[in-house]
């Protein structure tokens, strides 16, 4: 990880300990801290975050509140047995950028990779000595 994103990491942590401070203390503005990111009071991970768990929460109600149903369906045959399926693919979805935006908000994001344009090209060799030949034996000197 590098060392602007430990330091991302690690104020997120000191905002939100300071918020249980401050609730413990029982001043209030606690919550500003907390719901805060980067000093945006309404960041887009928030509320993607929320948006998707409660997407994948009500996913989860309705397969198992239904789950006789649903099987039943699936039974009949014909395009039916495609429902498990895009069923599946639909909870992935949701709770996957539920997830992505769960790292998001708590600062912990992937390593950008450069494009092959802007990456550092390695320096030419300048060596004094030749560079060694591949096409003949490696001999052991001793």
């Amino acid at each position: 990880m590098q060392e602007a994103d430990m330091n991302t990491l690690q104020k997120t942590m000191e905002n939100w300990f300071t918020a249980v401070a401050y609730a413990d203390a029982g001043q209030p503005g606690w919550t500003d801290d907390l719901w805060s990111i980067r000093g945006k009071r309404h960041s887009p991970a928030l509320k993607q975050t929320l948006l998707y768990g409660a997407g994948s929460i009500c996913i989860y109600v309705l397969a198992f509140a239904n789950a006789d149903v649903f099987a039943a369906l699936c039974a009949k045959g014909g395009l039916w047995t495609a429902l498990p399926i895009a069923s599946v693919l639909l909870l992935s979805y949701v709770h996957g950028h539920f997830a992505g935006a769960l790292w998001d908000l708590c600062g912990i994001t992937g390593i950008k990779k450069q494009s092959a344009n802007t990456a550092a090209k390695p320096a030419a060799r300048h060596a004094s000595a030749p560079a060694p030949r591949l096409d003949t034996p490696a001999v052991a000197h001793g």
